[in-house]
């Protein structure tokens, strides 16, 4: 299995599109994922994945993300954020699950919270062997120092850089070296620039 987008994209398409695998297939090849439609509680983003079986062939899924930034969380919480996701499949593929749906793989991450809470096991997967025959829910709690800075990038997103700013809403210019590309940013910012420690943590891992 696979993943493939190198940017996500705002859209107003309707919800069932992301269970069409016409429109998976499309997203896949372009290297794009797409936002979700405005107040969509359930669900961020939404991206392809290309699952091929022994026999070779090929099938399209949808990768239903979703994405907490809580401080304090429950569990009775994260149970029904799993519901909220659970509900959106149900309208998406309607009443009568069709045969040629495909199952999905549904994420939610919740970031900046201090105490991750107790969950029971058997309401999250914790492989895939079931996937892509099922739909698969996985619950990740990101630590509140991790190895990455992702929490502190995220919480601090509200009194960052102009640099950090232009990086989280634009992230290929972070690979980008060229003296043109960084004549668009300020060469000089009082508040230090946490989503650019983050992306250069990352570039050093891989």
């Amino acid at each position: 299995m696979s993943v493939s987008f190198i940017q996500i994209c705002r859209n107003y398409l309707r919800s069932n599109s992301f269970c069409c695998e016409k429109v998976l297939e499309g997203l896949y090849k372009s290297g794009i994922g797409m936002f979700t439609y405005p107040n969509c509680k359930a669900v961020d983003f939404a991206a392809s994945i290309r699952a091929t079986s022994y026999d070779g062939s090929v099938s399209y899924h949808p990768l239903l993300v979703s994405v907490k930034n809580w401080w304090t969380v429950v569990t009775s919480n994260v149970y029904d954020w799993k519901t909220d996701m659970e509900k959106l499949l149900k309208d998406m593929r309607g009443e009568n699950k069709s045969n040629k749906t495909p199952a999905a793989c549904c994420l939610i991450f919740l970031v900046g919270c201090h105490k991750p809470p107790d969950l029971d096991n058997n309401q999250f997967g914790t492989t895939l062997e079931n996937f892509p025959q099922e739909d698969f829910y996985r619950f990740i709690c990101i630590p509140e120092k991790d190895k990455f800075g992702v929490t502190n990038a995220i919480v601090e997103l509200g009194c960052a850089s102009e640099v950090a700013e232009v990086y989280a809403s634009h992230a290929f210019l972070a690979n980008e070296e060229s003296s043109s590309t960084k004549s668009l940013l300020r060469s000089k910012t009082n508040i230090e620039a946490k989503v650019g420690e983050l992306l250069k943590a990352m570039k050093q891992e891989t």
